[in-house]
């Protein structure tokens, strides 16, 4: 059987180069790798060069082995750089080789969200689980499931979730994207009208503080400008923000979703967004 030569159906140069000049700004590739040895040499050199253009690497973890909308990546990639022409002019130099490691992959750029917030909101979490921590314990239940897949975690990703170690250290790669106008529904169709950013922040005022009690956070976020590069899969969407959570270990995801406290917000996240790429996955250690 011949080999599939990866050829990108999207690249899409100019979102950066109509960038805000003055604007950091990263880098996410979704990866499936074709070429381990290739792909590990990119990774070890890239990060070397990235510290010649004052860039750093901010993430590189492995993503559970499922499928999301047809879409099977297993590593996620950020890297950040100080401006859109750094960034452009660093992806420009090291693509090829990437690219010869690859199967598939996607670059998304988007304006990183400031280091000092997501300092504090870090240092938040260690304050509350100190404070009112949620230490979860057992093997949490497989009864959770999502009555609209577009914004959850489907049947099967859940599957795959549990197979995982629970013990150990989790990333949710959640990249969002709002209704123009929330969609309350049922026993909550006489809620006021509000934009899906509203009722997404609903959501997040219930959610985040069961999170930070925990101990997990938002570890990186930021609003998307577009993808630069790839496959036309679900990525190309017109989405509204991008965040990655992390959590100390697999179970307290699992547990949280299962609680009484957290099931009192998912009715604002199932009004406020429209669709979600969502994945699961544990960090990696080049």
């Amino acid at each position: 059987m011949t080999e599939r030569k990866f050829e990108a159906k999207l690249n899409n140069l100019d979102v950066l180069r109509k960038a805000d000049p003055k604007s950091p700004v990263a880098l996410i590739y979704h990866i499936q790798v074709k070429d381990s040895k290739a792909y590990k040499t990119w990774c070890i050199n890239s990060s070397e060069q990235l510290e010649s253009t004052s860039g750093r690497r901010v993430f590189n973890f492995t993503v559970d082995p499922v499928a999301r909308e047809g879409l099977l990546i297993d590593h996620v990639v950020i890297d950040e750089f100080p401006s859109s022409k750094i960034a452009l002019e660093f992806f420009s130099v090291t693509k090829t080789h990437l690219i010869s490691s690859c199967s598939q992959i996607t670059v998304l750029a988007i304006y990183p969200e400031a280091k000092l917030k997501l300092f504090i909101v870090r240092m938040l979490a260690n304050i509350l689980y100190f404070l009112r921590g949620i230490d979860d314990t057992g093997v949490p239940s497989d009864n959770w499931k999502a009555s609209n897949i577009a914004v959850w975690p489907d049947e099967k990703q859940m599957m795959v979730a549990r197979e995982q170690n629970l013990n150990s250290p989790l990333l949710v790669y959640n990249l969002n994207k709002n209704r123009e106008i929330a969609l309350y529904q049922d026993q909550y169709a006489e809620i006021a009208p509000c934009s899906g950013e509203v009722a997404y922040e609903r959501y997040s005022k219930i959610a985040g503080p069961l999170l930070l009690r925990r101990g997990a956070y938002p570890a990186y976020g930021g609003k998307p400008i577009g993808i630069l590069y790839g496959d036309d899969n679900m990525l190309n969407d017109n989405w509204s923000k991008f965040v990655l959570v992390h959590y100390p270990q697999r179970r307290n995801l699992l547990a949280m979703i299962e609680s009484d406290e957290y099931k009192e917000s998912q009715y604002h996240r199932d009004a406020g967004l429209e669709r979600v790429a969502i994945f699961m996955g544990s960090r990696k250690n080049f």
